[in-house]
């Protein structure tokens, strides 16, 4: 007996070469041994089918994980371009500047901005940054991943339903051979 079909891609040439057993069968039960033989590995393949959309669900939920982390890094991001925005606003204020004691004025009230942005905020920009292009790269290795995965679940169905068609039609032309054979 052939290995029944599994998780790798479908082996169209197993279904080939039980088309041409099933024309040069001998018998009725030689035929109902080959059915039970398809039916085996037709259900392996759609376990096989089954555990990959299982894998594919398990990489959908990985990517709503990190769509979240994305989501809290734009957040915070966004919460440091607020922040550098008020800096920025302080130095709008430059243009008023008519006298010693308003550019004294504006000069501290710069500083204390910039001091109250920091280096610390200017950090956590760079780390939610590059965190979030680790995540964007991780987002997009798990899509390729899952079109490939989907593409090939395609390709299997596509290949299982031809094979048993023309399977079918073999196992139906040779059984028609036997009197009162029931497959």
């Amino acid at each position: 007996m052939a290995i029944p079909q599994g998780s790798v891609v479908v082996n169209t040439a197993y279904f080939t070469s039980l088309a041409n057993k099933a024309a040069g069968a001998k018998s009725c039960a030689e035929l109902q041994a080959m059915h039970t033989e398809i039916t085996a590995s037709v259900g392996a393949t759609q376990a096989a089918i089954a555990s990959q959309k299982s894998a594919v669900q398990t990489r959908v939920t990985n990517m709503a994980d990190q769509l979240s982390k994305l989501a809290s890094h734009i957040a915070t991001l966004t919460a440091s371009q607020t922040a550098v925005t008020a800096v920025g606003t302080v130095g709008a204020t430059a243009a008023g500047v008519s006298n010693l004691a308003s550019a004294i004025a504006y000069i501290h009230a710069e500083g204390a901005a910039l001091v109250s942005f920091g280096s610390s905020n200017t950090a956590t920009f760079i780390e939610q940054a590059l965190a979030l292009n680790a995540d964007y790269n991780a987002l997009t290795s798990d899509y390729n991943l899952i079109v490939n995965q989907l593409a090939n679940l395609n390709n299997q169905v596509t290949g299982i339903t031809s094979a048993l068609s023309g399977l079918q039609s073999a196992i139906s032309s040779a059984a028609a051979s036997f009197p009162g054979c029931v497959i």
